[in-house]
């Protein structure tokens, strides 16, 4: 069955109500177009009708298909949890071990040579880095959505990406409070500043392997 440009249309807006994320809306839309297609004969159908019918029968309807979108969504979360801890234990291997000794030993230097308050600085910049970059990235997207009128649905990665970013700014907090009652000298310090660095780099790293983008765009 060949189907109309309107119909498309009509199934791409009953699809966006249905589901939350991009990569759900590309995966049904794709299923609900082969099922179509695969109907013998030139029959008249209407797009929202026919997808609400493919969605009752194939995926228990749309709680079902709710509840398949946040089990995966709950799957994916785990597994970029379990990545991004990969990356952190790479900083311990070699040869990426290599790279923990220099920071380490840029950190010393600075906890040693240097006023406290700019190695202090140093680690604030580091844990405000990723949500100030996902705040940038979210709205360099949506000025592109407004300006070329092509939106998109927001992606299952980006619940643990936000959430990755706003715990090293909830590290920092911490680390504030700590500092509030102690004087962080030298080792302290650079120990400090390592965790931030490898904890940080990894989650840069999680994002560009995630995003397949170039960071330094």
């Amino acid at each position: 069955m060949i189907i109309t440009q309107e119909q498309q249309q009509a199934i791409q807006q009953e699809l966006n109500y249905a589901v939350k994320y991009q990569e759900t809306y590309d995966e049904l839309y794709d299923h609900v177009l082969t099922t179509i297609e695969a109907i013998e004969g030139n029959v008249t159908f209407y797009g929202t009708t026919i997808t609400k019918n493919i969605i009752d029968n194939e995926f228990g309807g749309y709680d079902g298909l709710k509840q398949m979108e946040a089990d995966r969504a709950k799957l994916l979360f785990k597994s970029l949890r379990k990545k991004h801890g990969q990356n952190i234990l790479r900083f311990f291997n070699w040869p990426t071990i290599a790279l923990t000794v220099l920071i380490s030993l840029a950190g010393y230097y600075l906890a040693l040579n240097l006023n406290h308050r700019y190695i202090k600085l140093a680690i604030m910049v580091l844990a405000l880095s990723p949500i100030l970059f996902v705040l940038f990235r979210r709205i360099s997207k949506w000025i592109m959505a407004w300006k070329f009128d092509q939106y998109s649905k927001s992606s299952i990665k980006d619940n643990y990406i936000f959430t990755a970013a706003i715990l090293a700014n909830s590290m920092f907090n911490v680390f504030n409070f700590f500092n509030s009652d102690y004087i962080l000298y030298g080792a302290t310090l650079t120990f400090i500043f390592v965790c931030y660095s490898i904890y940080v780099l990894s989650f840069f790293t999680l994002y560009r392997d995630e995003y397949r983008i170039n960071l330094a765009r």
